[in-house]
């Protein structure tokens, strides 16, 4: 059998980032309107599951995501025509982000989870976003939210 290395490649060049929110839909931002990307105090962590098998899975404490205006495209929830919205908003209003997927040029992808907090509410206590005066987003997901720190 062939190991597979899952390891965050800082080396490689990626082509998205896939946020996953927490109802299970998903909104892709290119890495060309990504203008920041920091993951801090990632950690794998290992699961025995009832079939009897390892689950390795990535967590990062601190995310730090700023995408730029022109990321602020139109948004369909599960691709419905009727609900649009844009991304922004849907980012903001929802505080749900539970992971992110990284897909590399290669085509390989790697999903890390961020750090989770609710009240029943699925919205994530540790999600915090600001609009900046340039018209960009940053997101921060962690226990510190201070964007002073990043600008």
């Amino acid at each position: 059998m062939k190991r597979v290395n899952k390891e965050v490649d800082v080396n490689k060049e990626y082509k998205s980032i896939e946020l996953i929110l927490e109802n299970c839909d998903t909104i892709v931002i290119p890495e060309s309107q990504i203008k920041m990307l920091r993951l801090e105090k990632c950690i794998k962590s290992y699961e025995s599951k009832i079939c009897g098998s390892i689950v390795e899975s990535d967590k990062s404490k601190k995310l730090v995501l700023q995408i730029s205006k022109e990321g602020n495209k139109e948004y369909y929830p599960f691709k419905q025509k009727e609900f649009k919205e844009y991304i922004f908003d849907r980012i903001k209003r929802g505080l749900d982000i539970t992971s992110l997927e990284i897909e590399y040029k290669s085509k390989e992808r790697k999903k890390i989870y961020v750090l989770w907090k609710d009240d029943y509410s699925q919205v994530n206590k540790y999600q915090k976003c600001y609009d900046l005066k340039n018209g960009d987003l940053l997101i921060i997901i962690g226990k510190n939210k201070n964007p002073q720190i990043y600008l």
